[in-house]
């Protein structure tokens, strides 16, 4: 398969990179605004399985004839939140959303239009409303898994509800093509984190995904066939509050949230059973991706 990664230099990327690298046997086409500096070592080792473009992807001429000859598309470009100490600037919140919303159009009108078999879109479990929210979030009810009411009130979690639109409209267009939306949480080797930031962390409800599951997902979605648009939680099986019950987090800082499922000990909020009947990804364990 020949795999373009769209945004390949952060975190995410780097991680998605060295997965196939390990994993498949695809041919990688890395797209980035402008090349970095350096690279990891196993970058180098397969450099004969690796390009890294400087695109402009806002550009839809630009990312349209990178796309030419590929097989699937992998997007994570994008401002990955509201811009410190700016969340209440108009202007900087315009940026924010209006990026990420062209830069998500353009991914999937060129893969459709160049005739790519897939397309996995990073989106956010803030699509829902969440951690950027300008009044404390509201959710409606726990575990909460895809079919949870949007209650975007920020720039940046409005352009990830955005993203779901396009990629259903997109779909209704182009059926032959298979979109994978994926909403993601906290993407980090670890879970943990400072006592101190509980509080704060229950806004987003104390989430995680190890990067390698991530990656994993990511890799699996592009394998996809029948085409349609899913979204799918890709969210980690247990929470980040270690030493704190998720029932008495959620009666703390959620007291209005209705309880459909399991929370207790350190379950996690957000259900991902989708993603294990959709992609048979599950965070850990579940299907690795083909080789080929």
């Amino acid at each position: 398969m020949k795999l373009v990664i769209a945004g390949s230099s952060g975190g995410v990327g780097q991680a998605i990179t060295l997965y196939a690298l390990a994993h498949t046997s695809h041919t990688l086409l890395l797209l980035d605004k402008s090349l970095p500096p350096s690279a990891p070592e196993a970058f180098h080792q397969h450099s004969h399985r690796l390009e890294h473009r400087a695109v402009d992807l806002l550009d839809y001429r630009a990312y349209r004839t990178a796309l030419e000859g590929a097989d699937a598309l992998i997007h994570l470009a994008g401002i990955p939140g509201l811009i410190k100490g700016k969340w209440d600037d108009g202007e900087s919140a315009a940026l924010v959303h209006n990026t990420n919303v062209q830069l998500s159009f353009n991914a999937f009108q060129a893969a459709a239009e160049a005739g790519l078999k897939a397309v996995a879109m990073a989106d956010s479990i803030n699509a829902i409303g969440g951690v950027y929210s300008p009044h404390d979030p509201k959710y409606d009810f726990f575990p909460i898994d895809e079919t949870h009411a949007i209650k975007a009130a920020d720039a940046y979690s409005l352009s990830k509800a955005i993203i779901e639109l396009q990629g259903d409209a997109i779909s209704r267009a182009y059926p032959a093509v298979t979109l994978t939306t994926l909403r993601l949480h906290h993407v980090t080797p670890a879970k943990r984190i400072p006592a101190e930031w509980v509080a704060r962390a229950g806004r987003d409800l104390w989430g995680w995904v190890n990067d390698e599951s991530a990656a994993r997902a990511f890799l699996l979605a592009v394998e996809r066939e029948g085409g349609g648009h899913e979204v799918v939680n890709i969210v980690g099986d247990d929470h980040r509050a270690e030493g704190h019950d998720a029932a008495h987090l959620a009666a703390t800082y959620h007291p209005q949230a209705e309880i459909r499922g399991e929370v207790k000990g350190g379950s996690a909020f957000y259900d991902s059973a989708k993603a294990e009947r959709v992609l048979g990804w599950k965070h850990l364990g579940g299907r690795m991706p083909s080789k080929e």
